[in-house]
């Protein structure tokens, strides 16, 4: 059922965007895994920043955010994931991103927060008992993010 308010619940948090009409298109889910990776699907922008900073704030230790499901983040979006990180620092965590598309790593990039975070790239593994490939959180590696490769 779609609300017009944040909803947080037992491991899950849905923040709705927009009217009905637009509800799959723009809308942020974060669920917790039972292996503890957090998966991020949808757009995270400034109207879902509250009810997702109350979600991380939750989190401790080092945390895998699964984003390949993550279309879009704004300013305040990115600015969730660094309070959470510097949370987590100061006691020995941090937050590890994985499978960010192309226009994320470019904003991440750009705006020079890459450096801040531990961005891990997903090594696929298929499972009989899945549709399509699963990304485990053992099954990372660090990403080597740099400038070089555009060849020039």
């Amino acid at each position: 059922m779609f609300t017009s308010s944040n909803s947080l619940f037992a491991g899950r948090c849905v923040a709705p965007l927009a009217p009905p009409r637009c509800r799959e298109a723009e809308t942020l889910s974060m669920d917790l895994r039972p292996d503890g990776v957090v998966v991020v699907a949808g757009r995270l922008g400034a109207a879902q920043a509250p009810a997702i900073q109350q979600f991380l704030d939750g989190v401790k230790g080092v945390v895998t955010l699964d984003c390949t499901a993550l279309k879009y983040i704004s300013s305040a979006g990115l600015g969730v994931l660094l309070r959470t990180q510097k949370r987590l620092m100061k006691s020995a965590g941090r937050l590890q991103l994985v499978g960010l598309n192309e226009h994320l790593r470019d904003v991440f990039q750009y705006s020079g927060v890459d450096r801040i975070f531990e961005i891990l790239e997903p090594r696929c593994r298929s499972h009989s008992a899945t549709v399509g490939p699963r990304f485990e959180a053992s099954s990372y590696t660090t990403a080597a993010v740099s400038g070089s490769d555009t060849g020039t």
